[in-house]
């Protein structure tokens, strides 16, 4: 992707989306380019919508005035690492409480990995053997949060971290095509 100034994104030989590196990481047309494009890759759960925010294990995230979720009932919830920040940075923004499972320092900034209580979403990006396999470790849905390399954090910890809520990518459940602009 840092080489292109266009990137074609191909599924079992079909044409999934092209475009500039920047549009398929900011503006996936479907659940499988949102798997695929970015690293660590984008966290994605089934979401309820009611009363203006989104719901999922136990967690609630109020939604922006414009977020194109607040018209429906339920949505898959797209939600890149780097924007689950931690909240001293982005008081504005809602949190959501997680307890820390593993941790990657990576130099310049930190990996932080933590279950939800929530089903995987399948985005047909692994394998039926490896998703089956790790179905089978952890029923729970593994997210991760890139923050910055000052930030402490070790597993077992328990943390608060700001959701962009004005970054969230919401996209159809049965057909996985991005909804909104």
């Amino acid at each position: 992707m840092t080489l292109g100034q266009r990137v074609a994104t191909l599924r079992n030989g079909t044409l999934q989306q092209v475009a500039s590196p920047t549009e398929l990481f900011h503006r996936p047309v479907n659940l499988f380019c949102a798997a695929f494009i970015g690293s660590p890759q984008m966290n994605l759960v089934e979401a309820t919508i009611s009363d203006d925010e989104a719901r999922f294990a136990g967690m609630v995230i109020p939604l922006p005035a414009d977020s194109p979720l607040r018209s429906l009932d339920r949505a898959i919830l797209g939600i890149r690492p780097s924007d689950l920040v931690a909240p001293v940075t982005a008081p504005e923004f809602p949190t959501i409480s997680v307890g820390v499972d593993a941790v990657e320092d990576l130099g310049a900034h930190v990996h932080v990995s933590f279950g939800i209580n929530a089903p995987r979403v399948a985005t047909d990006i692994g394998s039926e053997e490896e998703e089956a396999e790790a179905f089978l470790l952890d029923s729970r849905t593994v997210w991760t949060a890139e923050l910055p390399d000052r930030y402490r954090v070790a597993a077992g910890d328990r943390v608060e971290l700001a959701v962009r809520s004005d970054r969230l990518h919401a996209f159809d459940i049965a057909t996985g095509l991005r909804i909104g602009d």
